[in-house]
């Protein structure tokens, strides 16, 4: 997974952990979802129950290393290197639980949110995230 986060104002380190907003992830997911036809006409209430059962975790750590914790129930684990330059961040995916694995995202960071798209089987699915914390020095 590749990701580009901008962040406005003065550039800040992104490092620290950020969660799954889950209220402002369904409201984003739901007109993708639509839009992209995997959700069909009066079904939106469904979607978003199981939309709600999403679970997302990113620590961005100060050496530049990352892990990601994602999914419904049982979880997988993503890990890669991150790099900011300026307002501009990148995410390089090279494992997914243990294997290699390419994938991309790309994003902005505003204030204490963080908004990811990952390409999805044709359709951008947005991730809004809350930073929980920023990073300790390890």
């Amino acid at each position: 997974m590749a990701a580009f986060v901008s962040c406005g104002g003065t550039p800040e380190t992104v490092a620290g952990s950020w969660t799954l907003d889950t209220e402002s992830f369904v409201d984003a997911a739901i007109p993708v979802m639509v839009d992209a036809g995997r959700i069909p006409a009066g079904a939106e209430r469904l979607a978003e129950a199981e939309l709600t059962k999403v679970r997302m975790q990113i620590d961005l750590r100060t050496d530049g290393t990352f892990v990601c914790d994602m999914g419904i129930g049982a979880t997988a684990r993503y890990e890669g290197t991150w790099l900011q330059n300026g307002q501009n961040i990148s995410l390089v995916q090279t494992l997914e639980n243990g294997e290699s694995k390419d994938d991309q995202m790309s994003g902005k960071c505003s204030g204490d949110f963080l908004r990811l798209v990952h390409d999805e089987q044709g359709m951008s699915m947005p991730y809004v995230l809350r930073r929980n914390a920023a990073a300790s020095p390890r």
